[in-house]
């Protein structure tokens, strides 16, 4: 319960991300401390997860690197 007051105050992401590589994209933010909740693949290339606000900027050269949309 406190995990989700907290979450909500500090405030989150809903991000679609979409991209051949999106897999390996977000296995890069897991291994790069990015923690993302909520995740599921729409279709073979669409993911939605959710996100820290404060975490959104930390993922722009991950998906740059795997050319990932968000």
């Amino acid at each position: 319960m406190t995990g989700s007051v907290w979450t909500w105050l500090i405030g989150y992401l809903v991000v679609r991300f979409k991209g051949l590589e999106v897999e390996r994209a977000l296995n890069a933010a897991a291994q790069a401390g990015i923690p993302l909740w909520a995740v599921e693949r729409l279709t073979t290339d669409i993911v939605i997860a959710r996100l820290a606000v404060r975490d959104f900027r930390k993922l722009r050269p991950i998906l740059r690197r795997y050319r990932v949309r968000a």
